[in-house]
């Protein structure tokens, strides 16, 4: 998963400093879960699990019987894409908000509120 470079924290400290500003961090836990499978998305196909009969899935029938594959409706742990599924609902997210991903840097996100203010 792409990461915030090294030039581009050391100068987001550099403004922190200089504008008297506070800094914090956060972990998103589980962060590969939260991502929501976009509709537009190819179908991923889960096996299913002898004795498991519901999962957050929609299930495939054969005939009306016992579901025998699901399709995941969000991202699960080794997926190849989950990074990838996360970092849209995550980037979905933070447009909501009116932020915009940097040209210099897509890891750093920001928001003009005006000429003062960002």
């Amino acid at each position: 998963s792409p990461a915030l470079s090294l030039d581009t924290m050391r100068l987001m400290l550099v403004l922190a400093c200089l504008h008297n500003a506070d800094i914090s961090a956060l972990d998103v836990s589980g962060a590969y879960l939260s991502g929501k499978m976009d509709p537009d998305d190819a179908p991923i196909f889960l096996r299913k699990p002898d004795g498991l009969s519901q999962l957050n899935c929609s299930p495939l029938m054969l005939d009306g019987s016992e579901p025998y594959a699901f399709i995941a409706k969000s991202s699960i742990y080794g997926l190849q894409k989950a990074c990838e599924i996360y970092l849209k609902s995550y980037f979905k997210f933070l447009s909501r908000f009116g932020l915009k991903p940097s040209a210099v840097d897509p890891c750093l996100w920001y928001k003009v509120i005006d000429e003062n203010n960002w």
